[in-house]
């Protein structure tokens, strides 16, 4: 696991460039403690730091191929790695070394800009093809590796990080970006929060040609274009899933230093948990988490240790706890703001935070079970679905001048007024709107009436509503999945997966994210994604072969934060604090009445503006971090970078 880099920059001497390649990959040097490495030319320079979890004696990077005609960095995991190297040894290739980063250079030469389809696994990375003079970037189907990219000035440049790019950049927010942050509570690609930097999206590529500066984008994988063997009964779908599950975990677990995963007594991660228990000569390292004590007024448990305990206890793993204290979560966020590079007002990014730090202490890579709710409709959302596609198949008049117009007409909080929304209109409608951290009255409300007239507060609407004309043909849960699997994941959970993680140099997988899982759950009956009620149906079924059927039946648990509660201790004081201080206000964001009623509303408890003052704290500390340079790298990062 990597960070890499890199600039085409003719002009630059080899002074220049070597200057920008320690620069850039000390700004990223959390990611890689182990080891560094450069590569220049007269028009290229590439760079990455590493953290070695395969072939760690011979994975050095820039690696090159035989006739050094191709320089490569790269970031990530190939899954399928003995499977390449037999089907390239067939071919006539020779390998050096029995790391996955060598497998990339053998199969470019092979198969050219192809060369991720042969691929399964997540990564990010790049070749400079001298012979070409070409600048080939990729990036895994999913978005499990991150990949940026700037053009300013004419200069490409790329990283796994966006701090990396940042220096000669000026410090100018996208104000689409903020528009979209607003209402999805991340920044979804390719608009990154900076004004001149972009995210290379999931399953994409990206080729630039040194001669006349062109570039050329190519998606070369389309989830849409997934299918499955018609004629499966439950069993048979049941029956694959397994199967295929305990090939992904067992694929996940190659490693040359220890692994562990993380565990929440759920079906997700208990699943994951199972497979790997069995699949393991010695006790498996599990690591749980939650908050040290309940707070007031807490009707939910934030800290499902009791649950994790007894999965781990019926599979003997080796367990631990990590209890996160209460009013020491302020002082993470920070960190936590510079580290994710992109405000993300998404809470389950604290106790992921402290997890993370802790397992590090003991393992070096660890699997989580995200994705899981993606793909099989694990969310009480998706239960909509059902009654959605039932209102379609009424008559176009009924639903467009009765049906929907009643929903319009009712208040804010009428008993049924958000059912009525979400079933009479388009998927991508729906979706958004139940969704959506702010609506368009709230925003309003909440932004200077100047900035509010330059904000297009539509795009976000108009952004669900394309994804989802993609796959109009299929149902409505089917619509749902695929917005948050193009969204939701990349942006949001993937994001914060691999920030977090890396902050702390602790690689983590996600096992259901292999993307032959996901294409198999994706062409999967949406009658077996949710059945008679039950989330998740076909999971269940296949992890009830892996593990008690208790166990398989739980509810859904993952990273519970006490967001309300929070608002009524001291990390309300901080968050008003810091959004009533001058140099927020100076911003002109927001309307100081808007500002205030928020505050008021959420000081009562209300988990929706808790949530809302959440994402606009991530937002100020983010502002701070890169916009005004004014949040110093963390302690342990500038170790690092100095070392």
């Amino acid at each position: 696991m990597c960070g890499i880099c890199g600039f085409i920059a003719p002009a630059a001497g080899p002074e220049q460039k070597a200057s920008w390649l320690k620069e850039m990959t000390g700004l990223m040097a959390h990611r890689g403690p182990d080891d560094r490495g450069y590569f220049a030319d007269h028009a290229v320079g590439l760079g990455y730091r590493r953290l070695a979890v395969i072939d760690r004696a011979s994975g050095r990077q820039p690696m090159y191929n035989e006739d050094e005609s191709l320089v490569l960095v790269y970031n990530g995991e190939l899954y399928n790695l003995p499977e390449l190297r037999r089907a390239l040894e067939q071919a006539g290739h020779r390998f050096r070394t029995s790391c996955d980063s060598e497998a990339i250079l053998h199969l470019y030469e092979e198969y050219g800009e192809d060369a991720p389809l042969h691929m399964r696994g997540m990564f990010a990375f790049a070749i400079w093809d001298r012979v070409a003079r070409k600048l080939f970037l990729a990036r895994d189907r999913l978005g499990i590796k991150p990949l940026y990219y700037t053009l300013y000035g004419g200069q490409p440049r790329f990283a796994s990080e966006i701090k990396a790019l940042l220096p000669g950049l000026p410090g100018q927010v996208n104000d689409l970006a903020l528009s979209r942050y607003l209402s999805f509570r991340f920044v979804p690609g390719p608009q990154t929060m900076f004004a001149h930097v972009l995210k290379l999206l999931p399953g994409h590529s990206l080729t630039y040609h040194y001669a006349g500066g062109m570039s050329r984008m190519r998606r070369y994988w389309r989830l849409e274009d997934t299918s499955v063997p018609a004629g499966m009964d439950g069993e048979e779908y049941a029956g694959t899933l397994l199967n295929l599950l305990r090939e992904c975990v067992a694929s996940h677990l190659v490693s040359e230093v220890p692994v562990g995963c993380f565990l929440s007594g759920g079906l997700d991660s208990g699943a994951i948990v199972a497979a790997a228990a069995g699949l393991s000569d010695r006790p498996l390292t599990t690591f749980a988490t939650g908050f040290a004590s309940r707070m007031k007024g807490a009707d939910c448990n934030y800290g499902e240790f009791a649950e994790a305990a007894e999965v781990a206890r019926h599979f003997g793993t080796d367990h631990h706890e990590v209890r996160i204290p209460v009013d020491g979560i302020t002082g993470v966020l920070p960190r936590l703001a510079w580290h994710l590079d992109e405000p993300l007002g998404d809470p389950t990014a604290i106790p992921l935070f402290f997890l993370a730090r802790e397992a590090r202490r003991r393992v070096t890579v660890a699997l989580l079970g995200e994705g899981a709710d993606e793909l099989f409709a694990g969310y009480d959302l998706y239960r909509a679905s059902r009654p959605a596609d039932y209102f379609q198949t009424l008559p176009g008049a009924l639903r467009r001048r009765i049906l929907a117009p009643l929903g319009q007409m009712w208040p804010d909080g009428v008993r049924g007024k958000n059912f009525l929304d979400r079933v009479t209109g388009p998927v991508g409608e729906s979706y958004f709107c139940a969704g959506q951290l702010f609506d368009d009255r709230e925003k309003l409300l909440l932004l200077d009436p100047d900035l509010a007239g330059r904000l297009d507060l539509s795009d976000a609407r108009r952004l669900t509503g394309e994804l989802a004309g993609r796959v109009a043909r299929l149902s409505s849960l089917d619509q749902m999945l695929y917005l948050d699997i193009m969204l939701w994941l990349p942006d949001d959970v993937l994001l914060k997966v691999d920030k977090v993680g890396m902050a702390h140099a602790l690689e983590l997988r996600v096992p259901y994210l292999d993307h032959r899982l996901v294409e198999f759950a994706f062409a999967c009956p949406p009658g077996f994604k949710i059945k008679a009620d039950v989330n998740k149906y076909v999971l269940r079924q296949a992890a009830a072969r892996l593990m008690p059927e208790r166990f398989a039946n739980r509810r859904k648990i993952g990273f519970p934060v006490p967001i309300t509660d929070l608002m009524a201790g001291p990390f309300y004081r901080y968050a008003a604090g810091l959004l009533t201080g001058r140099r927020a206000l100076e911003r002109g964001y927001y309307s100081r009445r808007g500002l205030d009623l928020l505050l008021s509303r959420a000081a009562t408890g209300r988990r929706s503006f808790g949530r809302q003052v959440f994402a606009l704290v991530m937002l100020e500390l983010w502002h701070q971090a890169f916009i005004d340079r004014s949040l110093e790298m963390p302690q342990s990062a500038r170790e690092l970078r100095e070392a």
